[in-house]
């Protein structure tokens, strides 16, 4: 096995940050819901709807957002949705009301549709070969951590 310098290092923790904030932001909202509706007049069926936009405008949207990345820079495509991301949970925490809730999950979901193909890129372009089995394996391990930690969001919501 090929040691790892500190290149990669620096490398793999700046895009295993950002797969677990992804799956941390992906998780948050349906750990949320329970608390959502008690706090608010919105329904459990509202806000699954606003998961399954996030979920759709993903799925509709990576493939182009792997094409693109492929074809520019992956760094700048993660930057900018780590922003979007970041931008519309915080749209969804601030100021929470079924339209912004909506609009917020289209950005996220536009946002989220970046995160694998930036990741994978990046980690295919900056990792020896010899030492991508342990890379990848820490990169999923984080996504874990991100879903894992959402479920504390429902102990500092007030």
């Amino acid at each position: 096995m090929g040691e790892i310098d500190s290149i990669q290092i620096r490398n793999v923790s700046a895009v295993s940050a950002a797969h677990m904030l992804s799956h941390f932001c992906i998780l948050a909202i349906p750990v949320m819901i329970p608390v959502i509706t008690m706090k608010t007049d919105v329904s459990y069926l509202q806000l699954g709807t606003g998961i399954a936009i996030f979920n759709l405008v993903t799925a509709l949207l990576q493939i182009y957002a792997g094409i693109l990345v492929d074809k520019y820079n992956p760094k700048t495509f993660l930057l900018y949705a780590i922003l979007l991301s970041s931008a519309s949970f915080s749209l969804i925490a601030f100021q929470f009301n079924l339209h912004f809730y909506y609009l917020a999950m289209i950005i996220a979901g536009v946002a989220n549709a970046a995160y694998h193909p930036c990741n994978y890129a990046l980690l295919s372009q900056n990792i020896r070969t010899e030492n991508k089995g342990r890379i990848f394996s820490i990169h999923t391990c984080s996504g874990f951590l991100g879903g894992g930690f959402s479920t504390y969001c429902p102990r500092f919501y007030r």
